[in-house]
């Protein structure tokens, strides 16, 4: 993706949401095209969403270490936002 000087960088988040709609809609037109319901693409799709999201809060409740150097405090709040975001 590339920006003229004067356009700004759409943030990181930004460009990985309009990506994965991007591949939702090319699997589901894929399925669709192979003679899948579109119920049933839909809960499909739906069912891989969800093992990401729970991938990832997996991955979160692995690592609730703070890096190297940063203070007790700072590991505290570290913490309690993971705890947060995976619950």
């Amino acid at each position: 993706m590339s920006t003229s000087p004067e356009e700004p960088a759409l943030p990181p988040i930004a460009v990985h949401a309009e990506a994965a709609a991007s591949a939702r809609r090319r699997v589901s037109d894929l399925l669709e095209a192979a003679g899948a319901w579109p119920g049933e693409v839909q809960h499909l799709l739906a069912v891989i969403e969800a093992g990401a999201v729970e991938g990832a809060h997996a991955e979160i409740a692995e690592d609730t270490r703070a890096p190297v150097g940063s203070s007790d405090e700072f590991g505290e709040y570290l913490f309690l936002i993971w705890e947060l975001l995976s619950s």
